[in-house]
C-alpha cells in the first residue's frame, strides 16, 4: 500500500505592524518544520518570508493601518505561501532589477529583496483582486529532504 502523503495548511491574519512580525515567522516556521525539509532550505524560505513581510509592513499601508493574511500549504514536496494585503497595489515582479554588477558604493537602494525571493523560490505569482495584493510563492523541496541516519 502506498504511503499517505502529509499535508499541512494554515492561515494567519494579523495587523500589518512590526509587533506582529515575529508571530508571522513562528507561524510559517511551524508549518515548514513539519515537512522534513533540511535546515539550509528552511532558513532560505524563512528569509524569503521575512523579506515579503517586512516590505508589506513597511510600505503597503500609507494612510490607514491594515492587515496581512498569510496562507500556507505544505504538501508532498511542495510549499506554497500566499501573502495578501489591502495596501497600495504593488506588483514587485514588475519592479526593475538592481544592477548587481556595480560596485557596492554605486548601487542604489531597493529591489534586492525581490531579487532574493526570485532567486530562492521556484515560482512567484502576483495578482491584484478584490482590492487586495496577492503574492504567491512556491518551493519544491523534494531534493532537500532530511535523510534519517540509522
Amino acid at each position: 500500500m502506498p504511503a499517505q502523503s502529509k499535508q499541512f495548511t494554515g492561515t494567519l491574519e494579523l495587523k500589518a505592524d512590526r509587533d506582529n512580525f515575529y508571530p508571522f515567522i513562528v507561524f510559517i516556521e511551524s508549518f515548514i518544520s513539519e515537512t522534513g525539509i533540511n535546515a539550509e532550505d528552511k532558513n532560505k524560505i524563512l528569509l524569503v518570508a521575512e523579506e515579503i513581510l517586512v516590505n508589506i509592513i513597511s510600505y503597503a499601508y500609507k494612510e490607514q493601518p491594515g492587515t496581512i493574511k498569510t496562507e500556507i500549504l505544505c504538501e508532498e514536496n511542495l510549499i506554497t505561501m500566499r501573502f495578501i494585503d489591502g495596501g497600495v497595489p504593488f506588483n514587485a515582479l514588475e519592479a526593475p532589477h538592481p544592477d548587481t554588477s556595480l560596485p557596492l558604493e554605486e548601487r542604489g537602494i531597493g529591489g534586492y529583496g525581490i531579487l532574493i525571493v526570485k532567486t530562492i523560490m521556484d515560482s512567484i505569482g502576483y495578482k491584484y483582486s478584490g482590492g487586495k495584493n496577492h503574492l504567491t510563492i512556491t518551493k519544491n523541496f523534494s531534493h532537500s529532504l532530511n535523510s534519517s541516519v540509522n
